[in-house]
């Protein structure tokens, strides 16, 4: 479908399709993780009501068609880090704007875009702000070379519903593929609760720093990848999280039978930063819901496979995860050469699994904890029983049949929070946190696992750097969550 104008209201159809890209692998999600058909109209409404006076921002047009934004991101990126178009200095060029110039802007464009026109390429760049017109507007300077998309009042609507729909995919493969088959897409997160507020500036400064490169990595490997004519489209995208809100909730029940109010409050939290873009992007609550309906129709056959453990809350979540990281490289818990150490399950013994938990995570029950790492295939118990072998460091919350639904909602809301953020913050008191994707059009199918061994490799070692940073900073009794994820994507159409 082509865009008449600029207008979402005159796309109905259009976006009421993204509407459904975006919604779909959610509502799977939440049907899957026991939330009911009722509960989700139900919260979609309370939630569309509750943003009834913001003005709609969604802007359609030109400049949001994805295939647009990336080809612009080739080029500032191209610009950016090709010695071609940079100085001895290593830094980017201001470029003539002759269109016979063939170190100009024009040249620029056609050698990484040749279907692109480069009058029509400079005018979408100035309108994004990434280049500024300089001496009598016969030169342009980059300004910064990844593609932001929004502007002051409004945003790009595509852009935006494909880094979510990508992010949800993502988690969905992982969740329901067949794991005899398919191999899982890295997606990960380093987050830290209760930190002092005051840190966040100079961690994100930290973490985009880091993040800006391994993007620029990520973007160069991808385009040493041939075309394919009919190829997919794959890449990686990389965000910063901030949360001081203290809206997690505690509970103590293992049923999700039994936590209807809980798992109806989860809803809410992941769907109504969602329903709120999709309303500013012009969709209206019909529409939501009717896309909603009829998912939740097409997983009818499939059982629910959400599970809610002891973890309850995002505290139990995290101090879960933090046993294994901190067994595995603190020196109190390993051995002469590094390796994490067998350790005894006696509850007195200070050098032991207990004395372990207490350690990092006081507020847990060592028992439940251990029987909630073993659940994951975290930890096996060994010598009859007498002691506990660490067998990975990372806690994965997905089992063969079954997944725990406290992490995967809140891996989901903190991304589409650091976008709703981005998106609606007050331009004059906050800023923007650093969320952006690094993507190719059209490659070959076949080099997706090329390119996710990369990411996985390349993304651990990122994680562990942003980890090891958030380790340094002050806790505080009643502090904010924050902390950097990423994943990789792939679309098949």
């Amino acid at each position: 479908m082509t865009w008449r104008d600029d207008s979402t209201a005159i796309n109905v159809s259009l976006l009421s399709t993204w509407a459904d890209s975006v919604l779909r692998p959610l509502v799977r999600i939440l049907r899957s993780a026991g939330v009911s058909l009722k509960v989700i109209l139900h919260t979609t409404s309370r939630a569309y009501a509750e943003y009834s006076l913001e003005a709609p921002r969604g802007h359609l047009g030109a400049g949001s068609r994805y295939a647009t934004i990336l080809a612009l991101g080739s080029i500032t990126g191209a610009w950016a880090r090709s010695p071609a178009w940079t100085d001895e200095g290593g830094l980017p060029r201001e470029l003539a704007l002759n269109s016979n110039d063939p170190r100009g802007f024009h040249a620029l464009v056609k050698s990484v875009e040749p279907h692109f026109d480069g009058t029509c390429a400079l005018r979408e760049l100035e309108r994004l702000n990434v280049v500024r017109l300089i001496d009598s507007s016969t030169r342009i300077r980059l300004l910064r070379h990844t593609i932001v998309h929004l502007n002051e009042d409004t945003f790009y609507v595509e852009a935006v519903l494909a880094d979510l729909r990508r992010f949800a995919e993502t988690i969905e493969h992982n969740l329901f593929r067949n794991q005899q088959t398919a191999e899982a897409r890295t997606q990960v997160t380093a987050i830290r609760l209760s930190m002092d507020g005051a840190h966040f500036p100079e961690f994100e400064r930290f973490a985009k720093r880091l993040g800006q490169a391994f993007l620029d990595s990520a973007d160069d490997f991808l385009t040493s990848y041939p075309d394919s004519r009919n190829g997919v489209t794959f890449g990686t995208g990389f965000f910063v999280h901030f949360d001081d809100s203290h809206r997690r909730a505690s509970y103590d029940d293992t049923s999700t039978a039994t936590n209807v109010s809980r798992v109806a409050q989860w809803a809410y939290d992941v769907l109504r930063p969602v329903v709120r873009i999709l309303r500013s992007a012009g969709v209206s609550l019909r529409s939501i819901q009717e896309c909603i309906e009829e998912t939740y129709r097409l997983y009818d056959h499939e059982a629910p496979q959400g599970r809610l453990g002891a973890g309850s809350g995002e505290r139990t979540v995290h101090a879960l995860a933090l046993i294994p990281d901190a067994w595995a490289h603190s020196p109190e818990w390993t051995d002469f050469s590094g390796l994490p150490r067998d350790l005894s399950l006696a509850k007195h013994d200070p050098s032991g699994f207990f004395a372990l938990t207490r350690s990092v995570a006081p507020h847990l029950d060592p028992g439940t904890a251990l029987l909630e790492l073993q659940r994951m295939k975290v930890v096996l118990p060994i010598g009859a029983l007498g002691s506990v072998r660490l067998l990975r460091a990372t806690v994965i919350h997905i089992g063969s049949n079954t997944f725990s639904v406290e992490p995967v909602f809140y891996e989901f809301q903190r991304f589409v929070e650091t976008i709703e953020h981005n998106l609606f913050r007050d331009r004059r008191t906050a800023a923007g946190r650093f969320q952006t994707t690094a993507a190719c059009l059209s490659l070959d199918a076949g080099q997706f696992a090329h390119f996710a061994r990369f990411v996985k490799r390349n993304g651990q070692m990122l994680l562990q750097s942003v980890d090891d940073r958030l380790k340094t900073y002050a806790e505080a009794t009643h502090g904010a969550t924050f902390g950097a994820g990423l994943f990789a994507f792939y679309d098949a159409a």
